[in-house]
């Protein structure tokens, strides 16, 4: 391997492992007390990055191929799907090409050394026979997804790239990364509207791919171009037909490879359902399908997929002092809970399951926002019954050996603080309307140029007298997350699970009081 890629390489991890804690830096700016140990852990990353690119590339055979133009590209080839080329290239990028881009010679010589290797694997016995059902899962994905070995054994971050998914949140415990694909993705025979992936110990633990669903269904009627479709009756016809049909694609695709599948139910609660399970080298395809609800493929280690999702405790007691341990200080007097996962809701109203998502994660409780919807009875294009959410949350919190609480907010920021200082967020209703986050977003950026936070709190004086003229939209119901207060300030810092541009902002108490419904808060605590 020549040296600019290595180089590349270098600058490219130091930018992906660094983003979070460099924009942790920057919003903090001088006031940072607190020196995070990412930038160190990420050198170390991209150093055995790059230890493992010049011993795998050692292995790998690099060949040159050209356009029909004649420009050439240095890649190694891993395999030939349905005209599809699947490249990597020195530095590590994959990509897929169309066969048909190449120069005739490139063509016809890829043609037949896959058309000679797939014969191969028919014709030896054995070994063969597993590296043929490789290639045959692989080309059921549509993708070369699966390595040599479990995906449990690889890096996360290689088979989210697999995937082409984006890292969506990083802690110190866990990772997530999450792509919403567009029209044309197919996994699997269908098409997907979201695709995640979640690890811990820079391991995966799982892949959850959704197919049609109540959430993207208006996404879907447009993709289609239906636009005559207008009663609830008629919306749902049209979703059990396409929930039927993705679920017919996928099983097909399943069952090409590793035969008919087999009825198993997991989960307890509200969260049990009936699936289709297919297991093969520690891989459990979990395919569930509701006609009138959603489809989707849970892809799992098949020892986990055994234990039928029944709850695994974890103790109380080292979680508390972990969420105590992740607080953020510094010397402008802001106190922050850290190491909080990020979820990304997508074009849609999933604001509630994607916030209860992140809090649940956090306190070691496994957790999708597509399997919290449904189970919260979320209607056509996201929108949840509240109710009905914290009815299923609350049964499935305490099977997890957690607490679930209410509480009210009161008139002072006693108690959130109180909460916060146990590093424990808030889960807060509240009316999301346009003039209060253009304030939101107005204050975050002007907060940063504060230095002094007294001086800082003097100048948001006026703003606290007109606090009750802020306007309450109570057509945009919201819930996000309370997760610090300065107490010199006045200030409360919440996020929101729109994506990582809105994991902190801040607003004064007031104006929060002013936009809270109901002023209260809801509490999911070891």
């Amino acid at each position: 391997m020549t040296l600019p890629p290595i180089v590349d390489c270098l600058v490219l991890l130091l930018s992906t492992n660094l983003g979070f804690s460099y924009g942790f830096m920057f919003i903090f700016g001088k006031r940072v007390m607190i020196v995070s140990v990412r930038f160190f852990l990420s050198m170390a990353r991209a150093g055995l990055c790059l230890l493992v690119m010049v011993q795998s590339g050692a292995a790998q055979d690099f060949e040159t191929l050209q356009d029909q133009a004649g420009r050439s590209i240095q890649a190694h080839v891993e395999a030939l799907i349905d005209g599809q080329v699947h490249l990597v290239r020195a530095d590590g990028h994959r990509f897929v090409a169309s066969l048909e881009i190449f120069s005739r010679t490139d063509q016809e010589r890829l043609r037949k050394r896959f058309l000679e290797a797939n014969s191969r694997l028919h014709e030896e016995p054995g070994a063969s026979a597993a590296a043929s059902l490789r290639e045959s899962m692989n080309a059921a994905v549509g993708f070369p997804l699966f390595p040599a070995g479990a995906l449990w054994e690889a890096e996360a971050s290689g088979v989210a790239h697999a995937l082409d998914l984006r890292e969506e949140s990083r802690t110190a415990y866990e990772a997530s990364y999450r792509r919403y694909p567009r029209e044309a993705t197919r996994l699997f025979g269908a098409r997907p509207y979201s695709v995640a992936l979640y690890a811990r110990d820079g391991r995966p633990q799982n892949i959850s791919i959704v197919y049609m669903n109540r959430g993207d269904l208006p996404l879907a009627l447009a993709e289609a171009s239906e636009t005559s479709i207008r009663t609830e009756a008629a919306l749902l016809a049209w979703l059990r037909s396409a929930n039927q049909r993705d679920a017919g694609a996928i099983t097909q695709a399943l069952e090409n490879v590793l035969g008919e599948g087999r009825f198993f139910a997991t989960g307890q609660g509200t969260f049990r359902e009936t699936t289709t399970r297919w297991d093969w080298e520690g891989h459990a395809f979990l395919l569930v399908s509701e006609p009138t609800s959603h489809t989707a493929l849970s892809i799992l280690p098949s020892a986990e997929a055994d234990a039928r999702g029944r709850a695994q405790w974890s103790p109380a007691p080292p979680l508390r002092e972990r969420m105590r341990a992740d607080l953020l200080l510094n010397d402008f007097g802001d106190v922050l809970i850290g190491n909080l996962p990020m979820v990304d809701q997508g074009p849609k109203g999933y604001c509630v399951p994607a916030t209860f998502e992140r809090v649940m994660r956090y306190v070691d409780i496994p957790a999708d926002m597509y399997r919290l919807a449904q189970a919260g009875g979320s209607g056509i294009g996201g929108g949840t019954s509240m109710e009905r959410m914290l009815g299923a949350v609350e049964d499935h919190v305490r099977r997890h050996g957690r607490q679930f609480t209410t509480m009210q907010i009161g008139s002072s920021m006693h108690a959130l603080t109180r909460q916060i200082d146990e590093g424990v967020p808030l889960l807060w209703l509240m009316y999301s309307g346009a003039e209060y986050n253009r304030l939101a977003d107005r204050h975050t950026r002007e907060r940063l140029r504060a230095t002094d936070p007294r001086a800082w709190s003097a100048s948001l004086d006026e703003r606290r007298r007109a606090a009750r003229s802020l306007p309450i939209n109570r057509g945009a119901p919201h819930i996000c997350l309370i997760i610090g207060y300065n107490e010199i300030t006045g200030e409360v810092a919440v996020s929101d699970s729109w994506g990582p541009n809105y994991a902190l902002r801040w607003i004064l108490f007031e104006e929060m009081q002013q936009v809270s419904m109901r002023n209260t808060a809801y509490l999911i605590r070891p």
